[in-house]
């Protein structure tokens, strides 16, 4: 689902796995702008929030559960174009992005495997979808509250779910 955090194996390598947000679905266009935006079908993400010579913060709106998260863009950082400005999202495929946009290797950047075709580069099958992420199982934070084992977790995603397009909420 879009503004899921997702752990996948990665396109064209899949013994590599990748930790990225999905924000393209079948039927989506996506587009990326030499301003570093980034629009789905034709809206661009987040809401510019804070803006100077050094960096902009975009606050963006998690669809399925309403959840707020920020992505900073690096306005310093040399801008490192993708291959593609723009994608359409067949069936059976998804976009990732990375929230740390500008030091991301994403859906922009992908590499497929050899003889995929030009409109699917860069696409990641849903077949290659491992587990949406659900929380954090360690961080460095534990120590400033209590850790709770029990409440940290990933749900994999059953290759039945992936094939039907389901999300695994049932």
């Amino acid at each position: 689902m879009r503004g899921d955090i997702v752990i996948f194996r990665a396109p064209a390598f899949p013994s590599f796995i990748y930790v990225k947000r999905i924000i393209g679905l079948a039927g989506d266009t996506i587009t990326y702008a030499d301003d570093k935006s980034v629009q789905i079908n034709g809206r661009m993400i987040g809401q510019l929030n804070h803006h100077n010579d050094h960096t902009s913060t975009y606050q963006a709106l998690q669809e399925r559960n309403a959840q707020q998260y920020e992505y900073v863009i690096d306005n310093r950082k040399p801008f490192v174009k993708p291959i593609y400005t723009q994608w359409v999202i067949p069936d059976g495929y998804v976009f990732v992005l990375g929230d740390n946009r500008d030091h991301s290797w994403d859906s922009r950047f992908f590499e497929n495997a050899v003889g995929t075709p030009r409109h699917l580069r860069g696409l990641v099958k849903k077949e290659l979808l491992i587990s949406r992420y659900l929380a954090t199982a360690f961080t460095l934070e534990f120590m400033k509250s209590d850790f709770d084992i029990g409440e940290n977790s990933l749900k994999v995603i059953s290759e039945a779910q992936t094939a039907e397009g389901n999300d695994g909420d049932k």
